[in-house]
């Protein structure tokens, strides 16, 4: 058996990047869906969505060569940044057997 400690957070959500915003859109009761825009859905029944927009991956992680990496993947870096940033975690001190994002 595993104890599980949750000690920081990271959010790259439709309503809000960063647990802050993420929280205050939460408790205000935005809602993220709207017309599809980065893509043509025309061939597509669905045309609404829930996405992350005004995501500039250098504004979190500038000059780490990310830019690379698929959205997602981008998404999942800084959500983990930010969750160690707000954990106050070194990961230079932590056991690499002992931590997971």
């Amino acid at each position: 058996m595993y104890r599980v400690v949750i000690t920081g957070i990271g959010v790259v959500t439709p309503i809000g990047i960063g647990r802050q915003a993420f929280w205050d859109n939460l408790l205000a009761g935005v809602n993220g869906f709207s017309d599809v825009a980065s893509f043509d859905t025309s061939a597509y029944r669905v045309h609404r969505g829930a996405e992350v927009r005004d995501f500039d991956l250098s504004a979190y992680d500038p000059d780490s060569g990310h830019a690379r990496f698929g959205r997602a993947t981008q998404f999942a870096l800084v959500a983990a940044r930010e969750a160690l940033e707000d954990a106050g975690l070194d990961l230079a001190d932590v056991p690499a057997d002992r931590a997971g994002v």
